[in-house]
């Protein structure tokens, strides 16, 4: 049974319910798990993940035993058999992969390491404009298969191998992919597929592509790939070498039957050694390439690269001092949440009270923005983390219809943050370059998907603050992501806090999200709506403030 055309989306991640308990509900709509009537029903504590397949058809949940094990079950959401264990060790997070056809979790020893785990080991890593891919990775080897969207059930083919183990950065370029190597940033191998020999590969009985019809890309030993975009004329990467920096432009050459990439040119850019990319995308003429970078409370810059004339423009420098960011309708609020004003019991009795009175709050902040038409309801995607994913949970569970769409960050969802937090554990795995380069494979916000359609969500942050769980660098993090990789026009931030401490790498990347524009080009630059005058509540008291374009 899919999911009912009145409950939002989910986009693939992590669904709480009111904790704690024993039964989900899909919205309002249907109860799809139910742990009352089983026979071990008096030994389970409660429920406490939930991850919805996104052709809405699975659920994956994890049970929680009064013992204090942990088990976790997947199930046929139209089902009302019970679901089939997978695993009765620890388990922190779930997350469907975009097929619906795989699962990866992350789960805990007794000595407190984080392993990551593949239900079916596949895990769909990487998405362009014309193919999936799945990077499948082992101790001593790596793999890339690929499937051409669009072609019914499609069939995944190994496009490349290797005898180490590897991450892959993919761009496609006319339908040709342009693959690399790497270990922490430092690319191995690179390789390039033609556009003809993709077509010939994916349409004929051959499940290995023809050694034939690579083309070996050399890249400098002791190179950093810092970035890297694509479009149909050309593939740029950004390369360091210790503090310098450069672009190397590769475009497509010779007759349509024999295409290779040209022999890289070169650009020096002249970037200080502690910047910070924000953006880099291309525009629909495929010959631009933008990138954005800023350093800690200095400029932001855009540049616009002429991959036709191998030329670099700076379009705009603007520094924070001088930027005035109402025009772009971001909402940096504290309000402070019902367990702050209140300071109710932490035990397991006074979680379902207090969560009513934040889903209150919740409500408040939502009106606000869509009275003050700031978005609507049919825009608006919600996001939590931490604690308050109970809480939005808890608000879509009442009311489905007040947002499109919802994404969830657990406690423990993202594995950067999960490996951070088990350093201190002396057996645990080490927050090395090496390991956070491989945790960021498994994180769902380095692993956002491009949003193609022609309206982005605006996205409102719900956050609560505690120490305990993910801080919200995780949230920024987000924030960065879906503003360059979804090109959202508006975003709404709420913090449900008013103990929040930000660090210096956390106000510069708040600053960086109202400044940059990533519509924005120098030859039509950017229009916006006029702002309404609005109204912010702070603790309990109302305020006044009117704002107009600069």
């Amino acid at each position: 049974m899919p999911v009912p055309q009145h409950a939002p989306n989910t986009m693939g991640v992590c669904l709480l319910s009111d904790f704690p308990t024993t039964v989900a509900s899909l919205g309002a709509a249907r109860v799809v798990v139910n742990l009352n009537a089983r026979v071990d029903a008096d030994e389970i504590e409660s429920l406490s993940t939930f991850s919805i397949s996104r052709d809405g058809l699975k659920i994956a949940y994890t049970i929680l035993y009064q013992q204090g094990h942990v088990a976790v079950e997947v199930k046929d959401v139209a089902s009302d058999e019970a679901g089939t264990l997978l695993t009765e060790q620890g388990c922190e997070s779930l997350a469907w992969t975009p097929d619906s056809k795989s699962l990866f979790y992350i789960q805990r020893d007794s000595n407190a390491k984080r392993h990551f785990h593949m239900a079916e080991s596949l895990l769909v890593l990487h998405s362009t404009k014309s193919y999936a891919f799945l990077e499948q990775r082992a101790s001593s080897s790596s793999s890339l298969l690929v499937f051409a969207k669009g072609c019914g059930e499609g069939v995944w083919k190994e496009v490349f191998q290797m005898t180490v183990q590897a991450q892959f950065r993919i761009g496609e370029i006319a339908g040709g992919i342009f693959i690399t190597a790497y270990k922490i940033n430092r690319a191995i191998q690179a390789r390039f597929v033609a556009p003809n020999a993709m077509h010939d590969f994916l349409t004929n009985n051959q499940m290995t592509l023809n050694l034939s019809a690579l083309q070996n890309v050399w890249i400098p030993q002791g190179e950093a790939l810092m970035h890297f975009s694509a479009s149909d004329k050309c593939i740029v990467r950004w390369e360091r070498f210790g503090i310098k920096n450069r672009l190397a432009i590769q475009k497509l050459e010779g007759p349509s039957s024999s295409q290779r990439l040209s022999l890289p040119r070169y650009i020096d850019i002249n970037v200080p050694v502690d910047y910070q990319a924000v953006a880099d995308y291309s525009l629909a003429d495929g010959n631009h390439i933008v990138l954005t970078y800023a350093t800690l409370l200095k400029p932001v810059n855009v540049w616009s690269l002429n991959s036709a004339t191998y030329t670099m423009v700076l379009e705009r420098q603007k520094t924070f001092s001088s930027f005035d960011v109402t025009p772009y309708a971001e909402i940096v609020r504290y309000v402070p949440t019902s367990s702050e004003r209140d300071a109710p019991s932490r035990m397991k009795q006074g979680l379902v009270e207090e969560e009513k009175e934040v889903v209150e709050d919740m409500k408040t902040i939502i009106h606000f923005v869509v009275i003050n038409e700031y978005t609507s309801y049919q825009r608006l995607t919600l996001l939590g983390s931490a604690e308050s994913s109970t809480s939005v949970a808890a608000l879509i569970n009442r009311e489905p219809r007040i947002c499109k769409s919802v994404v969830l960050l657990q406690s423990e969802v993202d594995s950067v943050a999960t490996l951070n937090m088990s350093s201190h554990f002396p057996d645990a795995d080490q927050p090395t370059p090496e390991n956070i380069e491989a945790a960021r494979l498994f994180s769902p916000i380095d692993n956002i998907p491009r949003n193609h359609q022609a309206h982005f969500p605006d996205v409102l942050v719900l956050e609560t603050q505690s120490l305990n769980f993910l801080q919200s660098s995780v949230v920024v993090r987000y924030h960065t992501k879906v503003t360059t990789v979804t090109k959202s026009l508006v975003l709404l931030y709420v913090e449900l806090s008013t103990e929040t401490v930000y660090t210096s790498s956390e106000v510069f990347l708040a600053f960086i999200l109202r400044t940059t524009c990533p519509g924005w080009n120098a030859e039509f630059q950017c229009s916006r709506r006029p702002c309404p005058p609005r109204r912010l509540r702070r603790h309990g008291e109302a305020t006044e403030e009117g704002c107009s374009m600069s």
